[in-house]
């Protein structure tokens, strides 16, 4: 089967290239694709109002804090319309989490598209792969640190002196602390599969299947190998069939179980833990909170082991080597 060479940017504009992510010279064979990352004029670039949208939402997201000091309260002011008033209320509090979370979900937004060119640009990773690591830990990152300001926001409302005193549980630092370590396990596993040259074959094969399924980046000739690790050529080639796919040589066009079970888990934790705050936030406390909501330990040992069997999976080979026919 031939293979054709990967697509890149329009001469006219294309830049000088970075080095490609390339296999070791002759070792994938004749006929297999190499993926390189041109650097294309305009995608990505930090634009000025790029620099405006970051101020603009860092305010957004600092008034909420300006406006809960407890001096409103006597100054004469209708408080009702300031979030020291709406502290006060259960829906209230509610709506001031929504309002802090907003913004940081913007701000990863926005960075992301600056740096990347692309709006889910902080989820893509350097193989332009829409990664299932970032997305948990952004998730957990916007869940929890909203919550925190939220509560802060809460306490110094009410002229508590000690108002940063918000207590993590240590449920939640299991369940950020698993996110960090699969994001950062997951691509030192990943590199010791880019030494390994793949059978040119199977890529065709793979190849050819993924632009049968539709795959974008492969009707494009956007897709190549990096040892046995199936990589795109630029970020705008990423795609959210990425977080359910495998990514290797032998196994890009099918379906990742294992990436479907974490997903589930994700989804599930994070929608679960979110309802917690949401009834925390609209309950009536007799006292002022003094952290956050915990996790269930039995829910952070099945999201342990979603992790250990994502890890694990990572690490077992899905492809055939050079010299395998």
């Amino acid at each position: 089967m031939e293979t054709r060479p990967l697509a890149t940017a329009p001469p006219a504009e294309t830049l000088t290239a970075a080095p490609g992510v390339a296999t070791a010279p002759g070792a994938a064979g004749p006929g297999v694709p190499v993926a390189t990352t041109p650097r294309v004029a305009g995608l990505p670039r930090w634009t000025w109002w790029h620099t405006l949208s970051l101020v603009v939402i860092t305010l957004a997201l600092a008034l909420p804090g300006l406006l809960a000091q407890p001096w409103l309260a006597t100054s004469g002011l209708p408080t009702t319309s300031w979030p020291v008033g709406l502290l006060a209320a259960p829906g209230g509090r509610l709506l001031v989490w929504v309002a802090t979370a907003l913004p940081l979900l913007g701000l990863l937004v926005l960075v992301g598209h600056g740096i990347v060119g692309r709006w889910p640009g902080a989820l893509i990773d350097g193989r332009n792969r829409i990664s299932l690591a970032r997305l948990q830990m952004a998730t957990w990152t916007v869940l929890v640190l909203s919550a925190f300001f939220t509560t802060v926001l809460w306490r110094i409302a009410a002229a508590e002196p000690d108002a940063l005193n918000v207590a993590i549980p240590y449920e939640l630092w299991l369940a950020m602390g698993l996110s960090i370590t699969s994001l950062v396990a997951a691509p030192l596993i990943l590199h010791t599969k880019t030494g390994k040259a793949p059978n040119g074959q199977e890529l065709d094969q793979t190849l050819a299947l993924r632009e049968v399924q539709g795959a974008s980046s492969a009707q494009g000739g956007q897709e190549g190998a990096q040892g046995q690790l199936l990589v795109k050529a630029r970020p705008q080639a990423a795609d959210w069939s990425d977080l359910f796919q495998g990514e290797e040589t032998g196994n890009a066009a099918q379906l990742d179980l294992g990436k479907v079970q974490m997903f589930f888990f994700t989804v599930v934790l994070a929608l679960t833990y979110a309802a917690a705050l949401a009834a925390a936030f609209t309950t009536i406390a007799p006292a002022l909170p003094t952290g956050l909501p915990p996790l269930q330990p039995s829910a952070v040992a099945l999201l342990g082991l979603s992790h250990a069997g994502y890890l694990v999976n990572k690490a077992l080979p899905h492809s055939l080597t050079s010299a395998t026919t």
